[in-house]
């Protein structure tokens, strides 16, 4: 059959595939919809047309895809993986974890499914059962970075920081992400190495210079070390982001105090109280009395 015969199934999946990997998603949908015209049993063309809906962020429609896949071939592990993931997406945390244990049953070797049911029972504030997953899913594949940050920010959650570092090291070696660099500078910082921690949520900027998280804890401990208008920069690209960010105005406002500049302390911590700090309120009534 040629390559590019319009009546063979393969050739619409191929195509969809394609574009799919091009972020080309609509037109994605529009291939495997002809694939699946050809044949409604394309259980594979089924299930990547939910993906594609799914990235356009047509949720029942993709959920709808899968359970369409599964009633084509129900060992077909990775359409119940995409409906737990979808599931988790929205919040659906019990129906996931059936979901993921329904993908990891039919392939015990599923390491997606094993660390997405680990950040699941993470959500669920299942730490210790989350790290088993995450066990898995490393010794399904040895080289699943987001498995090692997973684990490593799991055991910074259980305050073994020794053990998220060595995680977080093993991450980076891998691939560089700026979530596993904010993660690690946050690890280094309980384990009082705060130039190591600036050092990390410098990295983490270098991957995502608008990356908030990384922004505000920087300035916070630049303000600690002295560097008042680092700082003061960090918080101010904060609110270039988010005019309407909160903790910026509050930690650029205690910059300020130090600095003794007293009137743009009170009106940064006055904006915000207005976006509902509790702190700003305190050190209002503290400097202030207001």
């Amino acid at each position: 059959m040629s390559q590019n015969d319009t009546t063979d199934a393969k050739y619409w999946y191929d195509k969809g595939f394609k574009e799919y990997e091009s972020g080309m998603f609509q037109q994605a949908v529009n291939s495997y919809n002809q694939a699946i015209l050809i044949n409604p049993k394309f259980t594979v063309a089924i299930n990547n047309r939910g993906n594609a809906k799914f990235k356009m962020g047509l949720l029942a429609e993709a959920q709808s895809d899968y359970e369409k896949a599964i009633a084509t071939d129900s060992t077909f592990a990775k359409a119940y993986f995409n409906k737990g993931f979808i599931k988790h997406h929205m919040g659906h945390l019990n129906g996931a974890l059936a979901e993921f244990d329904k993908a990891i049953k039919l392939n015990p070797l599923f390491a997606n499914a094993y660390h997405s049911r680990g950040m699941t029972k993470a959500d669920m504030f299942d730490y210790k059962d989350a790290i088993a997953d995450y066990d898995m899913a490393i010794k399904c594949d040895s080289k699943f970075a987001f498995a090692y940050y997973s684990r490593g920010k799991a055991y910074y959650k259980i305050a073994n920081y020794q053990q998220a570092l060595k995680d977080l090291d093993i991450s980076l070696e891998l691939e560089s992400s700026y979530m596993a660099y904010h993660q690690r500078g946050l690890t280094k910082l309980e384990l009082n190495d705060i130039n190591g921690a600036i050092s990390d949520y410098k990295n983490a900027l270098m991957y995502n210079p608008n990356y908030i998280d990384a922004l505000i804890d920087k300035g916070i401990l630049l303000t600690k070390t002295g560097s008042h208008f680092e700082a003061i920069a960090d918080f101010n690209k904060v609110l270039e982001i988010d005019k309407n960010n909160s903790d910026a105005y509050l930690n650029r406002g205690i910059v300020y105090y130090q600095l003794k500049y007293k009137e743009k302390a009170l009106s940064d911590w006055r904006k915000a109280k207005a976006f509902k700090s509790t702190a700003a309120v305190a050190m209002l009534k503290k400097f202030f009395d207001e």
